[in-house]
């Protein structure tokens, strides 16, 4: 669950690097490197403004954040390719989109540090990188070089049983773009679910509280 964390620049702190303030600022479980990719992907604000890991603080300015540490562990750790089939549906010199099957993870977490579509996506760029370099014109299935963009590249997420298409950004300017479509909500996704017993309407709309279950802690009700 992301936090978010505000924080006013004291005059002892004029004239440091956003990044570096943080890393004081912010759990020591947070490594620089993942701080400078949340400020990179627009989570931290200086006096209400996107920021730099670069830009030098002023006195008085409110510096906010807003972290998930616990995806910030998952990029942090030594995260390897590993030969999973991919069921690429299509790609580009920007994305690539993958039909992601049932009971596959797609972020590490714990429990599930290996054997994820991220695990999977860095393999794909892996052997793409590796074609290249021996001049192979055919270094994916759709003719294009794999990006080495791949911990930062998934752009969003389906649950471990629910299959469907997934958007993974090959380059910066991708992730952003998608990014903020799904943020402002002009990209759109279209869920298809099994009901049991007999629904009496054709549509209408569910609104109920969702929690996580009292005994099965990894199911929500």
């Amino acid at each position: 669950m992301p936090r978010t964390y505000r924080f006013i620049v004291g005059t002892a702190e004029v004239s440091i690097r956003l990044d570096r303030y943080l890393v004081q600022r912010l759990p020591r479980t947070l490594s620089r490197a993942a701080i400078q990719r949340d400020i990179h992907d627009g989570h931290v604000t200086v006096g209400g403004r996107p920021a730099r890991a670069s830009q030098r603080l002023k006195a008085g300015e409110e510096v906010i954040a807003t972290i998930d540490e616990l995806g910030a562990k998952a990029r942090d750790r030594n995260l390897l390719p590993e030969p999973i089939p991919l069921d690429i549906v299509y790609e580009d010199e920007q994305v690539l989109v993958v039909n992601k099957p049932p009971g596959l993870v797609v972020h590490p977490a714990p429990g599930h540090w290996s054997g994820t579509l991220v695990n999977a996506v860095l393999w794909h760029f892996k052997v793409g990188s590796r074609k290249s370099e021996v001049g192979s014109k055919n270094t994916s299935p759709f003719g294009l070089p794999p990006s080495p963009l791949a911990r930062a590249g998934i752009v969003h997420r389906l649950d471990k049983d629910t299959s469907g298409l997934l958007i993974v950004a090959k380059t910066e300017l991708a992730h952003r773009h998608l990014s903020r479509q799904l943020k402002v909500r002009t990209l759109s996704r279209t869920y298809l679910a099994l009901v049991k017993g007999h629904v009496p309407f054709e549509q209408g709309t569910i609104d109920a509280a969702i929690g996580r279950h009292t005994v099965h802690r990894k199911q929500m009700t």
